[in-house]
C-alpha cells in the first residue's frame, strides 16, 4: 500500500482540515492512501453513538467511478454513496 503522492489532493485536504479545525471539528482519523481499482481500502474509526460526524473523501477528479461504503459494528452497511 502506498500513501497518495498527488499535491493537488494533498492541497486540498489541508484546505479542508483547515476549514473544518475553524468549526471546531476536529481529525479522529486520517488515511491517505493510492487506491488500486477495484480494490477496497477499510478505515476504521471509533465513533460514539449521540455524536455527530462529518466524513471527507477525497478522491482523484480522473477516477471514473468511485464508492463509499460504511457499516456500522455489527458489519451492517448504513450508508452506500456511488459516484459516476
Amino acid at each position: 500500500m502506498q500513501e497518495c503522492n498527488n499535491p493537488d489532493i494533498k492541497r486540498q485536504a489541508d484546505s479542508v482540515k483547515q476549514l473544518y479545525a475553524r468549526d471546531g471539528f476536529q481529525v479522529i482519523r486520517e488515511t491517505s492512501i493510492a487506491m488500486e481499482s477495484e480494490y477496497e481500502m477499510p478505515v476504521v474509526a471509533p465513533l460514539q453513538q449521540g455524536s455527530w460526524y462529518q466524513f471527507v473523501f477525497i478522491g482523484d477528479y480522473s477516477s471514473r467511478m468511485y464508492e463509499v461504503r460504511m457499516y456500522d459494528w455489527d458489519e451492517k452497511m448504513v450508508v452506500y454513496q456511488k459516484k459516476m
